[in-house]
């Protein structure tokens, strides 16, 4: 029999202890996360079965990739665990693994889903919740990473002469290492080797008597770098910046009066990080450089000629897109940026819109079954405005109408047919001017065919 109704318990930054609800009257008591740590699938539900009558279940929380929730505090008992995903075509999540986790006093159990889309799989890390003040947990969770040691040193510290905090392979767990609080950086690297480092994080603040756990993932695409780094129980961030791993920067031109540009980095004029780029097309990714820089977007060849003069803020080890918009004519140029993905996801395709037409403040994007009449559907993306660029948005895989439409109204601005959405596929629009204000023409880049 449990002793009475687990309830869900708010996010612990500091400490596991004096937590302020009904739980703290279920001695002994534990504590559960989660975490979602599978490349390749979409978002995952972590739900704990209440057996106490008229109890609803615990949901710890539907997490996208690389996602933890917060501690949750229960009465020690043994609890049904399920574990739900999306699975294509279907509105609702549906159950694919269901086992059962004890729950002991004074434990924090970190419930990790594993593998990949096809076959998951629960992975347990525990550690003591009392006396875990000032200290710290290292996880492994990048299946393809070999085994590493984890470094959490002040800056500047001679890593040859430093003991690796953790030695770690994939799943294994290393808890309640001593840390006082102070300035650290965490550095990865392969095994027995200072040398070879995979990650190192930009430094951070660990706040005397926190207890942080640091877990390592496969970067799946999120950035260039191989890992990145969770950490829960710091109160500055949630992921480690790699600044082992420079920023890659692309660009796109969709400024129709300008000619061809020069994309320029730090006055950096010859070569330019991204030259002669024509209206209508998008560049390669460069590597480039983190934290804020002089930015510079001129006529090709001509640095005379300057469209504009801005900064750019690139965080370490992502990928960057940087797009041209507006219009000499209109005396609106300007520059839009977003972080990229390259994530792919199973049975899902994933589709972004730039919205770089100034001749309309916002425009609605459809992505209907092909045939069928737009004005029948919801926009997946409504009233875009210039110069936004959308979130990822995950769709069924099949074959689609793209519309693009004049805010809150049937009129058409541009289409495009017969569009195959793959799945594991990323597909970009851009919107751009044409030469007819009544209209906007429409690039299909990423994933899409040349």
């Amino acid at each position: 029999m449990r002793n009475g109704a687990p309830i869900i318990a708010a996010l612990i930054a500091v400490s596991l202890s004096g937590c302020d609800n009904l739980s703290d009257n279920l001695p002994p008591q534990g504590f559960v996360r989660g975490w979602h740590a599978v490349p390749d699938l979409w978002q995952v539900t972590i739900q704990i079965q209440n057996s106490a009558v008229g109890a609803p279940d615990i949901t710890l929380g539907t997490l996208e990739y690389a996602g933890a929730t917060g501690a949750n505090a229960l009465g020690e008992d043994s609890y049904p665990v399920t574990i739900r995903v999306r699975e294509p075509g279907s509105s609702s999540t549906s159950v694919v693994l269901e086992t059962t986790q004890f729950v002991a006093g004074d434990r924090l159990y970190e419930l990790v889903v594993i593998g990949d889309a096809a076959n998951l799989q629960l992975l347990t890390w525990d550690r003591s919740s009392s006396g875990a003040n000032g200290a710290a947990s290292y996880g492994h969770a990048a299946p393809m990473v070999g085994a590493v040691d984890v470094y959490v040193e002040p800056p500047g510290t001679d890593l040859m002469a430093a003991m690796p905090r953790a030695s770690v392979a994939f799943s294994e767990y290393v808890a309640n290492q001593t840390l006082a609080g102070g300035q650290y950086q965490l550095t990865v690297t392969a095994q027995g080797d200072p040398m070879d480092i995979l990650f190192q994080s930009a430094e951070f603040e660990v706040t005397s008597g926190a207890a942080p756990t640091f877990t390592l993932l496969d970067s799946a695409g999120l950035g260039p770098s191989q890992i990145v780094v969770r950490s829960v129980g710091l109160s500055s961030v949630s992921f480690l910046e790699d600044v082992s791993t420079p920023p890659l920067l692309r660009a796109g031109h969709s400024a129709i009066d300008t000619g061809n540009v020069d994309i320029v980095v730090d006055n950096q004029f010859m070569p330019p990080l991204i030259g002669d780029l024509p209206f209508q097309t998008i560049s390669t990714y460069e590597t480039t450089t983190a934290d804020e820089v002089d930015l510079t977007i001129a006529e090709a060849g001509n640095p005379g000629m300057l469209f504009v003069e801005d900064t750019l803020d690139l965080g370490s080890g992502t990928f960057n897109s940087l797009f041209l918009v507006g219009s000499v004519a209109n005396d609106d140029l300007a520059v839009t940026r977003a972080v990229d993905s390259q994530r792919s996801i199973a049975g899902f395709a994933q589709f972004r819109f730039v919205q770089g037409a100034s001749n309309f403040g916002f425009i609605d994007v459809y992505l209907v079954p092909a045939g069928e009449v737009f004005t029948g559907f919801v926009p997946i993306s409504g009233s875009v405005p210039f110069g936004a660029i959308s979130t990822y948005i995950v769709l069924n895989p099949d074959t689609y109408d793209l519309v693009l439409a004049q805010s809150g109204t049937a009129t058409e601005l541009a289409r495009v047919d017969g569009i195959t959405l793959d799945e594991l596929n990323l597909y970009s629009v851009l919107a751009t001017d044409n030469v007819d204000p009544d209209i906007v023409d429409i690039v299909l880049f990423d994933d899409f065919p040349p």
